[in-house]
C-alpha cells in the first residue's frame, strides 16, 4: 500500500477497517515502525515456501537415491526386457540406477557387455561414466535420468 504517517489510533482503525493485523517492524526508532499485515497471506506464503522446499529436498534425495537391477549375461529375453523396463521406471521417477550384470564361465565373453549396451541405449538415460568391471566377473554401469531429453520429450508431447 501506501507509506504515511498516522498515529496508532489511526493505524489502529485502519487495520480494523481492512481485515489486517498492525505489527511492529522497528519499535526501537522514534517514532516506531508499525505496519499492517494481512496475517492469512503471510502464512499462505510460508506454507507455500516450506511446501516448495520439502519438494526440492525430496528430488535431492531422489537423485542421490540409486536403485539397482541385477541380472546374469544368460538372461532370457523376456527377462531382460522386463528388467530394462524396470530401470526405465526407475530413471523418470528421478532415481539413479545401477546395472549388474553377474558373468559365469559358461556364458559367452561378451554376453555381459551386450546386455549392458540395452541399458545404455535407454531413452531417459544418461550414462555416468563407462561400464566397468567390479572383481571378475560383475560388469556395472550408472545411469541417471537425463531431465534435457525427458523435458525435450514434455515439449513435444504437449503441442
Amino acid at each position: 500500500g501506501t507509506n504515511s504517517l498516522m498515529t496508532f489510533d489511526e493505524l489502529n482503525q485502519e487495520a480494523q477497517r481492512t481485515n489486517l493485523v498492525v505489527t511492529c517492524v522497528a519499535a526501537h526508532t522514534t517514532p516506531p515502525v508499525y505496519r499492517l499485515v494481512d496475517v492469512a497471506k503471510q502464512n499462505a506464503d510460508a506454507y507455500r515456501r516450506e511446501r516448495e522446499r520439502k519438494a526440492a529436498m525430496l528430488e535431492q534425495r531422489r537423485t542421490q537415491t540409486t536403485k539397482e537391477v541385477k541380472l546374469r549375461a544368460g538372461t532370457a529375453e523376456n527377462d531382460a526386457n522386463r528388467a530394462r523396463d524396470q530401470a526405465a521406471s526407475f530413471l523418470e521417477q528421478g532415481y539413479r540406477v545401477k546395472v549388474t550384470v553377474t558373468q559365469r564361465r559358461i556364458d559367452p565373453p561378451d554376453s555381459a557387455k551386450k546386455m549392458l549396451e540395452r541399458f545404455t541405449t535407454l531413452e531417459h538415460a544418461k550414462l555416468m561414466g563407462e561400464p566397468r568391471m567390479e572383481g571378475a566377473s560383475k560388469h556395472v554401469c550408472v545411469l541417471a535420468p537425463d531431465k534435457e531429453a525427458k523435458q525435450k520429450k514434455d515439449a513435444a508431447t504437449t503441442t
